[in-house]
């Protein structure tokens, strides 16, 4: 497991573990990724477990000026999903940026048709990043 150092909220430093899970069930792993810094979503996405991933956003996005989500591993995800991650990406308001790499063809069609991938702090990453 590889860390990364960085400032916290209150000017202590705290360490960034590539692959600490932040939140698992039965049917979603949501981990850190070290390079670039951010998530890794592996499994469903769905009404379930979607409070728990946004929670998790909601404690992250705020504090970096770019929260970078590994997709490739979703299987699915209902729109309460999809919602989570256009909600992260405009709560940033100009001041930061939520960046979905590896999106399934399917997650991609259904965001590009409800228009969400042209939301101003969204990007559409079409490259994977490693987990850890």
């Amino acid at each position: 497991m590889s860390c990364l150092a960085y400032p916290g909220s209150d000017g202590s430093t705290s360490m960034w573990a590539a692959g600490e899970v932040l939140y698992s069930d039965q049917q979603l792993v949501i981990s850190r990724t070290i390079s670039p810094e951010g998530l890794s979503l592996t499994g469903t996405i769905d009404i379930s477990n979607v409070a728990a991933l946004q929670g998790v956003l909601s404690t992250l996005a705020p504090r970096r000026p770019e929260l970078h989500l590994e997709l490739s591993r979703v299987q699915f995800i209902d729109v309460s999903g999809i919602r989570a991650l256009a909600e992260s990406g405009e709560r940033a308001n100009g001041n930061g940026r939520l960046v979905l790499h590896g999106l399934p063809d399917f997650l991609r069609r259904v965001m590009t048709i409800i228009g969400w991938h042209e939301l101003r702090n969204v990007t559409l990453c079409d490259c994977t990043i490693e987990p850890w």
